[in-house]
């Protein structure tokens, strides 16, 4: 082992010697208005007792919605109690409580509690971002997900993928969560904080609930069973949960749901819990859940197509397909698929002397991907191709043709759409003599498809294991160390989904044959299994697997005084990476089939932090961070789809982050006023392209990629009166790139690039991230009968639409005259207009047991509605981007519009559910 890793690993064992106990207070609050409930005098050995929890653990009651205290026990007549076990001594809420008023108090102030819903985080979650509004104008990788200690973020490209758990929202309620570069006691966490989610079956809110909504967002009718027994005589406890969601794409539907014009959605989900407790010290817990996801998607489109389509919601992905008794149906060509099947066992022990071991091992294998149409020598059938629209035609013949094009795109809706039924014919009446077929020395003549429905699958199976020890020394000092392993292998395939009508589809790259006349072998996508016929189901084209391992340790130090908390963290990890190709490609015989060099990283990361507690309701704090991160192999490579190739000199990104500002935590007031500053450096990012001068597919690869995120985040619940709360919220950001990456353009069918390390003219340039800028105010009122009413009105700003390094190199602004118009038409970035949207909820809740008296047990009917986007506004454009194609002969940016994405216009969602 290098000198290197021994001083990192020595200097996190030694960060870690002393060890803590957190003291942790807190009041009953209502979880909107976040006001303490008054004349709460709760014994939590007596909760204990009535929801059937072992008196090893003390339980907080989170929050409490709708709350009513009738007695010096916790009597809550409410349908919504929020549940979490932690290991800490027992208290009373008495005792805790008294941080209210602490002029006169010895003991130490309480720290921030991370459970109570914060007004900028619920703000953001809630409202902005539903409108592609991003925490710091960063993505999901800078935030890590867990579940039972085990890290969700795919290792490939660094994101969680909440679509492998939808639809299991009741046994994800139970979580902590850290905001920015706050401690936690589950990981080092990430630039966006951290989120554990408690899934096992013992922390399930002991339940039976059914539920039934209706909504005109991506599905349409949902239904969720969930049961749940709690802790059980005998150390049992058992949660069971599934949901079914649905939304076709009828008449009916799209007129219902207007915002998904061609889409469908059917999935499937299932949880299975199951927790057995051993004496006083062992819990064992066995989680399993999957989540099928079948998805007809929409995409952005450029505002010449939406235009003419009459809708900004026009989506380009469905056509109408004629039956044999000649009725016709919508059909999507972008179905997305998911099912990533899900075990996670964890083992919680007890130790002596206040310290635990959680140990967690979690098996992951299933199936993601996309379809798309894909073609041989015939021409593109997407309906908002570029040389189907009036602008081209403009270009090439005159405003008269494209007036004509432009006539007939408005009046004729099977223009824009997909023509399934012309892709059947061509297909029928193709035939093909082929050599050589499947490897022999037969030539025959075959039916052989010209457009084809391909599936592009990346296929995950992931192994995870995480160990995590805490020890609580004293009332001052806590102490977290942490070791964890993750090995995942992605398989990266193609599959003929369907043959539209012919009988076969053939194995072989047609732009290598336009390019390498006369040499057949260059055009095998698998040169072992020449002149194969393709049947449904059968791989063709690239296949090969991504192999990543990460081994990390951390470790967590935290010291509590009276006025004053400390925070220190580290974390070490060592990545490596490879591809291993399957199949020989004609193109790089000797460097496409079996395993690539490996690629390895060692990185480190440090944070710490501060915070004065002014009192027990003012705080002042700062946190810090700096590190490395090695990059993801999505974006390593320069063409996986043929070759074994990695971009040269790829390096780990150096990430430092800076944030502080101050707390407010009083009855009837609560704030948070946060600055931050971010700076990403040597990111590396590729993405595959086609290349319409060359017409061929490539990567366009980027390196020394620099990025600043800059900003303030500010809100405040105030309680105006009894039960009616305002929320006032600024979210302003400016992130932008602060380097001029190196470009490599790289096509599939050569060694050769056609060009290498081209300066991009990124700097100054919004990253493009969803708007930067969301100003929000909030008006809440609930009522003592269990009403809830709420209003946000939202103003969205500073939204830029992220840009192609193909149109920033030199050669796009050649014989262009410096600062002209169009010079900086091509090199500046578009700019949205800002937009106001209005959201509004409202709820009831009833204990049935009120109506009905002979009831037995508590039981409760529940019903909210959430309507987003009020006034309709349909002119939001949410982000969008800039395509990868320029026209360098012309310079007309007409040639190839931006693409952009609207919010949903007037959408809703409302739920009915009853549990007992």
């Amino acid at each position: 082992m290098s000198l290197k890793k021994l001083v990192l690993i020595a200097f996190i064992l030694f960060s870690a010697i002393v060890y803590s106990q957190t003291i942790m207070s807190g009041a009953m609050v209502d979880s909107k208005t976040l006001k303490p409930l008054p004349n709460v005098n709760l014994s939590i050995d007596d909760f204990i007792s009535e929801t059937n929890q072992q008196t090893q653990n003390s339980v907080i009651a989170e929050e409490v919605i709708y709350a009513k205290i009738d007695n010096p026990k916790l009597s809550v007549d409410s349908p919504e109690v929020i549940i979490s076990t932690t290991s800490i001594p027992t208290l009373s809420l008495d005792d805790l409580d008294k941080t209210s008023d602490l002029e006169d108090e010895d003991d130490n102030i309480s720290g921030i509690l991370n459970s109570s819903r914060d007004p900028f985080y619920n703000t953001a979650a809630f409202t902005l971002g539903a409108y592609r509004f991003r925490l710091r104008g960063l993505d999901n990788a800078n935030g890590k997900l867990f579940m039972n200690n085990i890290e969700m973020n795919d290792l490939g490209i660094g994101r969680p993928y909440w679509s492998q758990w939808g639809g299991l929202n009741e046994v994800l309620r139970n979580r902590d969560a850290s905001f920015g570069l706050d401690k936690n006691s589950f990981s080092f966490g990430g630039l966006n904080g951290a989120t554990n989610l408690d899934i096992r079956a013992s922390s399930q809110r002991k339940q039976f609930k059914v539920s039934y909504a209706l909504s005109n967002r991506s599905y349409m009718h949902r239904v969720m069973a969930t049961y749940s027994t709690g802790m059980m005589k005998g150390g049992w406890a058992l949660s069971l949960s599934g949901s079914y969601r649905f939304a076709d794409n009828t008449g009916l539907n799209d007129k219902f749901r207007f915002n998904q014009f061609g889409t469908t959605y059917q999935a499937y989900s299932f949880f299975a819990g199951i927790d057995k407790k051993f004496g006083k010290n062992h819990l064992l817990s066995l989680n399993i859940f999957s989540a099928s996801n079948e998805r007809g998607k929409n995409t952005g489109a450029t505002q010449e197509a939406m235009d003419l389509a009459g809708s900004n919601y026009y989506n380009p992905n469905w056509g109408y397909q004629t039956e044999p008794d000649g009725k016709q149906y919508v059909r999507n060509s972008k179905i997305g698929i998911s099912n990533i099947p899900t075990a996670i066992l964890m083992h919680d022990w007890t130790l002596k002397n206040n310290s635990s071991l959680k140990t967690s091992f979690s098996y992951r294998k299933g199936i993601s991907g996309s379809s798309r149409i894909d073609w041989r020598n015939a021409t593109d059938p997407r309906p908002d191709y570029y040389r189907n629209m009036p602008s081209y035609a403009n270009i090439i013949s005159g405003q008269d043709a494209a007036d004509n094009v432009a006539q007939i795109w408005s009046e004729n809706e099977s223009t824009r759409q997909i023509n399934w039924d012309g892709m059947y014919e061509s297909n029928a009446l193709n035939f093909e003599e082929i050599e050589n077929v499947n490897g022999g020395n037969d030539t025959a003549t075959f039916n052989i498809a010209k457009y084809i429905l391909s599936e592009s699958r990346y296929d995950p199976t992931t192994m995870n294991f995480s160990s995590i020890y805490e020890n609580i020394l004293n009332d001052n000092v806590t102490f977290n160390l942490g070791v964890n392993y993750a090995n995942q292998k992605t398989h990266n395939y193609q599959v003929v989904k369907d043959l539209l009508g012919a009988d076969f589809y053939i194995n072989q790259n047609q732009f290598a044959l336009r390019d390498f006349p006369g040499n057949d072998s260059v055009a095998e996508f698998d040169l072992d299994n020449p002149g194969r016929l393709l049947n449904e189901g059968d791989n063709y084209g690239f296949d090969y697997t991504f192999n990543v391992r990460k081994t990390g340790m951390w470790g967590q130090t935290a010291l509590s005084f009276k006025n004053i908390d400390f925070f220190m963290a580290n974390e070490i990890s060592f990545t490596s990476m490879s591809r291993t190709g399957h199949v020989r490609n004609g193109l790089f015989p000797n460097n496409s089939k079996g395993d690539s060099e490996i690629q390895k990283f060692t990185n480190f990361n440090l944070k710490g932090g501060a915070t004065y507690k002014v009192n027990g309701r003012n705080y002042i704090f700062a946190n810090a961070s700096y590190g490395t991160r090695a990059p993801f192999i999505r974006n390593s490579m320069l063409s996986p789809r043929t070759r074994n190739d990695f971009i040269e000199d790829l390096r780990s990104e150096t990430l430092y982050s800076l944030e502080g500002g101050y707390i407010l935590k009083a009855p009837k007031i609560k704030g948070r006023l946060v600055g931050y500053a971010i700076f990403n450096e040597d990111q590396t990012s590729n993405r595959g392209v086609y290349f319409d001068q060359q017409r061929t597919f490539g990567t366009y690869v980027l390196t020394g990629v620099d990025t600043r995120h800059l900003g303030v985040e500010a809100s405040v619940a105030i309680e105006a009166f009894t039960g009616f709360t305002v929320t006032p919220t600024v979210a302003w950001g400016n992130h932008t790139y602060t380097s001029r990456p190196n470009a490599t353009l790289i096509e599939d069918n050569s060694n050769s690039p056609v060009f290498e390390d081209k300066t991009v003219y990124f700097k100054g340039l919004h990253v493009g991230n969803g708007p930067e800028a969301a100003y929000s105010v909030g008006l809440g009122y609930r009522t003592s009968n269990y009403w809830f009413f709420n209003l946000n009105f939202s103003y969205f700003d500073n939204i830029y639409i992220q840009a192609s390094p193909v149109r920033r190199i030199d050669e796009a602004i050649d014989n262009v005259e410096v600062d002209s118009q169009l010079w900086v038409d091509i090199l500046s970035q578009e700019k949205m207009k800002g937009q106001f949207v209005m959201d509004a909820s409202v709820g009831k809740s009833l204990m049935l047991n009120k109506v009905f008296k002979k009831m037995k047990n508590r039981q409760y009917l529940n019903f909210n509605l959430n309507v987003g986007n009020l006034t309709n506004n349909t002119n939001f454009v949410t982000g969008g981007y800039e395509q990868s194609r320029f026209d360098f002969a012309d310079k007309d940016l007409s040639r190839f519009q931006n693409k952009y994405f609207y919010a949903y216009g007037l959408n809703f969602f409302a739920q009915l559910s009853y549990r007992f």
